[in-house]
């Protein structure tokens, strides 16, 4: 029992593998998670074999890579991930004086904000 492996179409970081093999002058495509590997069908040719596998391989990376990006969209609906790693950037290009004038502004709005919150509660103690 000769088994030949004919494509092996698969992205680095990706769980599932599908891909061809020859066994006995028949054609087949395969799924494998790292763990075990099971025959899903036989095909007439080398060629549509190769076809099938690299097509589903492609459709469950195109499905994984559309779940992490919904997953992302639910647990971040305001999109404040990004908004975060822009200002980031955004500081990481400044220089040292813009640094400091930029940490001295939030400084300042922080403490603002802490006022106000302050003076709230002790009209409320009145």
């Amino acid at each position: 029992m000769k088994v030949w492996l004919h494509s092996r179409k698969f992205l680095k970081g990706e769980n599932i593998l599908y891909y061809s093999i020859s066994k006995d002058s028949k054609y087949y495509v395969t799924v494998t998670d790292g763990i075990m590997d099971v025959p899903l069908m036989e095909l007439p040719s080398k060629e549509l074999a190769d076809e099938v596998a690299y097509q589903l391989q492609l459709a469950w990376n195109e499905g994984n890579s559309w779940g992490r990006t919904e997953m992302r969209r639910q647990l971040d609906p305001e999109g404040f991930g990004k908004e975060t790693a822009e200002r980031l950037q955004k500081f990481k290009t400044m220089n040292e004086m813009d640094k400091k004038n930029y940490s001295d502004q939030i400084i300042k709005q922080y403490k603002t904000k802490q006022q106000q919150i302050r003076r709230q509660i002790s009209r409320w103690n009145k």
